[in-house]
């Protein structure tokens, strides 16, 4: 068996998965605000799950962990910008004094990107683009089958700027793609949850309607960028927002094709905007890739 970890700002879910990725049990949980607990309520789920299902520490294949922010994979550091009062923290550190197996760690959008990728929406292309658009925005890049990090932090798609004079990012920065298309920039602009503002636009309210098209514009343009630059044959779109897909996509899609060069939409050049496959679980699946080796970013300098 295999733990797959998806440690978000607002949410954690561990999971137990077979070689194939297949999920056999799972715990979700919200992610506490603040250090003092720091990577040991992990520890938590993982002996409840293995209690569960019966299963001993040392029959862990390896542990997969996905976090929501910088990862320094060298070190097993992880700044989790979306919750700044946790600071810097070795989770694989904490989680060997426990646990007999490899132990690797990835940036949480990276993980998604290789699980859509394995047995996901992505399943047969060689270059890919994720995006989880949820309370931030982060991304994972295939290319030629391969996850790119670059030097180590590449693909922090979230953080380009789109607007320089736009609002300020949870990193620091203004105008950073998550500060005008995330979840988070939606609560602000309207002090009310996403979902809320969905339910009311699809009941016609022209506030909501509003701050939906301001969404999808925004949007539109990371991408457009994206595609400029890499011209994948998909980019996969998943996180809470995509929960309201259906309600986005079309507008999405036109406004896209619109603007990008018309080159890149020729048929047999086309790029393909489409909802995540796994949804929230395409974490977990891609904690089973990375633990087998078969990513680039599994390679032995990742082991701690």
């Amino acid at each position: 068996m295999i733990v797959g970890i998806d440690l978000g700002a607002t949410k954690t879910l561990v999971g137990l998965l077979t070689k194939k990725g297949k999920i056999i049990d799972q715990i979700i949980q919200p992610t506490p605000k603040k250090l003092k607990r720091g990577g040991f309520f992990i520890v938590e789920i993982i002996e409840r799950l293995l209690k569960k299902n019966r299963i001993a520490k040392n029959k862990l294949i390896g542990i997969g962990i996905g976090a929501a922010g910088l990862v320094d994979q060298k070190k097993g550091d992880v700044i989790l910008t979306n919750l700044p009062e946790w600071g810097k923290i070795n989770l694989i550190k904490i989680l060997r004094k426990i646990f007999p197996c490899p132990i690797f760690l990835e940036n949480d959008a990276k993980l998604a990107a290789l699980g859509e990728f394995w047995r996901g929406q992505g399943k047969g292309t060689k270059n890919m683009i994720l995006l989880t658009i949820g309370t931030g925005i982060g991304g994972g890049i295939i290319i030629d089958k391969k996850l790119y990090t670059g030097q180590g932090y590449g693909g922090e798609i979230g953080h380009m700027i789109i607007d320089p004079d736009g609002p300020k990012c949870g990193c620091g920065s203004y105008g950073c793609f998550e500060a005008l298309a995330s979840g988070m920039a939606i609560k602000k602009r309207t002090n009310l949850e996403p979902k809320t503002i969905f339910v009311r636009a699809r009941k016609g309210d022209s506030f909501a309607n509003e701050i939906i098209r301001e969404e999808i514009k925004a949007l539109s343009l990371g991408i457009i960028n994206i595609i400029h630059i890499f011209h994948p044959e998909k980019i996969i779109l998943s996180g809470g927002l995509m929960d309201n897909g259906d309600f986005i996509l079309p507008d999405l899609r036109k406004i896209v094709q619109n603007k990008i060069l018309k080159r890149f939409c020729q048929s047999d050049r086309k790029v393909r905007i489409e909802k995540a496959k796994l949804a929230n679980q395409a974490g977990l699946v891609g904690a089973v890739y990375l633990i087998l080796g078969q990513s680039v970013s599994c390679r032995p300098k990742s082991r701690l």
